[in-house]
């Protein structure tokens, strides 16, 4: 689901564009809703109901094969929590950069919560090693946004091992960034997700709008938030400082728990992969609605 956001510049919201998108590509768009209501994916919900499952305003029956899909999450946090990568064990936890271009303009801003303690915490790229991460960069890399080797495919998706063996991901048009721009923790170990007070302080919010600033002198026409932090975070900036002139463009997060939101609009028996490709449709979608120009970029992808 893209929701695009806009308001009038009076400030009174000017409404919510639920667009579904289905896996068949040669349609941009399925059907079109309009609602109010914030795009809910907790997990918890699926484990506390067994008849049914609730996502956004939309109730439905829970997948004839939730437990396999439940036993595949289950599999990928298992996965992600382990790493053979010693440097791995501790958060960094110094602040992330934003990818960009070096030169030429920069059209769409793309924006998460936050780095990821085995992913952009270690490698000092946004996305770059974490888990959720992997999908974002394969639809930027089939988009033309990103130009990345193609033998990282044979690496394992880790932070410091994707540093260590010399990646470097160049980016096109777009920018990467997140809505708190260092790994939160309390001990240095575990990762925490990062509070009201970090996201909306000043020192954040002076952070966001120079990056802001910055992108719109290079031809900022638009922002994608990836999970309801990152969206909440960019839209009261967007309001409170611009006046919501600039289109927010929300996707769910592509964690597990993100994708798993999406299974209503997949059907009966869908998988994590079927998921994934659909979420990595909806991206590569926003990202053009959000003015990334393809033609500029042909032949420049890996």
């Amino acid at each position: 689901m893209i929701n695009a956001t806009t308001k009038h510049p009076t400030g009174q919201r000017a409404g919510t564009l639920a667009t579904l998108v289905h896996m068949n590509t040669s349609s941009s768009v399925s059907s079109v809703q309009t609602h109010d209501q914030p795009f809910l994916h907790q997990f918890r919900r699926t484990k506390r109901r067994a008849a049914g499952a609730h996502v956004g305003n939309v109730s439905v029956d829970l997948l004839p094969n939730s437990s396999r899909l439940l036993q595949e999450m289950k599999l990928e946090k298992i996965s992600t929590t382990s790493s053979s990568s010693a440097s791995s064990a501790r958060i960094v936890g110094a602040p992330v950069a934003p990818l960009l271009p070096s030169a030429g303009e920069v059209r769409v801003l793309i924006v998460g919560e936050a780095p990821g303690p085995r992913g952009a915490d270690k490698s000092g790229v946004p996305f770059f090693g974490d888990a959720a991460g992997k999908h974002l960069y394969v639809a930027l890399r089939k988009l033309g946004a990103v130009a990345l080797s193609q033998s990282v495919d044979e690496m394992k998706w880790d932070g410091a091992l994707l540093r260590s063996a010399g990646f470097n991901p160049i980016a096109t048009q777009i920018s990467l960034t997140n809505a708190f721009n260092c790994c939160p923790t309390d001990d240095g170990r575990k990762f925490r997700a990062p509070t009201r007070d970090e996201l909306g302080g000043e020192p954040n919010t002076t952070r966001l709008r120079q990056e802001i600033d910055a992108l719109r002198t290079r031809g900022l026409t638009g922002i994608v938030t990836l999970g309801k932090v990152a969206t909440r975070t960019m839209q009261a900036v967007v309001a409170e400082y611009y006046a919501d002139a600039i289109p927010v463009y929300s996707l769910p997060h592509p964690s597990a728990q993100g994708l798993l939101s999406m299974a209503p609009e997949r059907g009966r028996g869908a998988r994590m992969a079927d998921l994934q490709a659909a979420w990595m449709e909806q991206c590569m979608r926003a990202i053009r609605a959000a003015g990334f120009e393809e033609s500029v970029t042909t032949g420049k992808g890996s």
